[in-house]
């Protein structure tokens, strides 16, 4: 996925069309100075926009492929433009997600993007494995029992906390420049990751929104 461009292409025509949206998922927690590898793009959006954003969808050349009364997923033919997730806030406790999303500069600056919080960006994580149980394998990188004994055991180690805490306060953070989250250089690292690994679009898999209550 062309990340700059998608992601350029839909904040402009969000602003212009006053579509309340929050960036969600592994690309928002980037945003946060928290890298996490990701290949698509994922929106909390107000439901009552959906009609603006099913046009601006259409406009870029995106097919709705998948709709509920909680999430819209769409795919563009075109490789480089990906698939683009959007969970519908409607409901109190998402609603109060998009209000409390703040704007990021990216790009130098040149532009301003609205990002979930990253309590929020975790809670709608939690809830998607509450939804797909199956989805803990990835999400969580699955464990097998003598594996969840082994990790509690070294959890409670007092030679793991030493060793963390060296860790710590040796590591460079490489999203952080001058004390402040660099948003570019996050944003170049998973274009560049993406390309580096070759990434292919995965095949399409629709939300499992069981037991949505945002």
């Amino acid at each position: 996925m062309d990340f700059r461009t998608v992601i350029s292409n839909l904040i402009s025509r969000f602003q212009d069309q006053s579509v309340a949206y929050g960036l969600m998922g592994g690309f928002a927690l980037g945003l946060w100075g928290v890298g996490r590898a990701t290949i698509d793009i994922d929106f909390l959006v107000a439901r009552q926009d959906l009609a603006r954003i099913d046009t601006i969808m259409e406009e870029l050349g995106y097919r709705l492929e998948y709709r509920t009364e909680n999430v819209s997923q769409y795919r563009s033919p075109i490789a480089a433009f990906g698939e683009v997730d959007m969970i519908h806030a409607f409901r109190e406790v998402s609603m109060a997600m998009l209000s409390r999303a703040v704007e990021r500069d990216i790009y130098g600056g040149t532009a301003k993007i609205r990002v979930l919080l990253p309590e929020d960006i975790i809670g709608l994580k939690i809830q998607a494995i509450k939804n797909n149980p199956k989805r803990k394998d990835t999400d969580l990188a699955g464990l097998s029992p003598a594996a969840e004994r082994e990790f509690q055991e070294l959890a409670l180690s007092d030679a793991l906390r030493r060793d963390l805490d060296h860790v710590r306060s040796n590591r460079r953070h490489p999203f952080i420049k001058d004390g402040c989250i660099d948003s570019d250089a996050f944003l170049a690292f998973v274009q560049e990751f993406n390309e580096f690994t070759g990434h292919c679009a995965r095949p399409f898999q629709p939300i499992s929104d069981r037991d949505m209550r945002l």
